[in-house]
């Protein structure tokens, strides 16, 4: 009988939407990582950490957050925020994706 087959957890990637601010230069994790951070507005007072671990994603996330236009961010995860007891962390990886958003409901 053969092994149970690996699934992607699908369930646990979730898409946000929201105006993108203040990103940081390149950084390197103490596990070696390159990663960048940003800052995700996703309420007129709601405002979450990004954590990109896909570098040569960099370029489309400063055009976005130049242009300030709202954006979705897809297949991303949330972790516990440890800055925001009551808020969430945003994870993006090499999988997720930013489009233009049309409409988030509130201003830059």
């Amino acid at each position: 009988m053969a092994g149970a087959a690996k699934r992607t957890k699908v369930e646990d990637e979730e898409s946000v939407a929201g105006y993108l601010h203040s990103l940081s230069p390149l950084e390197v994790s103490k596990k070696n990582a390159r990663y960048f951070d940003a800052t995700l507005q996703s309420g007129r007072e709601e405002y979450h950490r990004v954590v990109v671990f896909s570098t040569e994603k960099r370029q489309i996330f400063e055009q976005a957050a130049i242009a300030k236009k709202p954006v979705k961010l897809t297949r991303v995860k949330r972790t516990i925020s440890f800055s925001d007891p009551g808020g969430y962390d945003i994870v993006c990886s090499a999988s997720s994706g930013l489009e233009v958003s049309q409409n988030v409901g509130f201003f830059f």
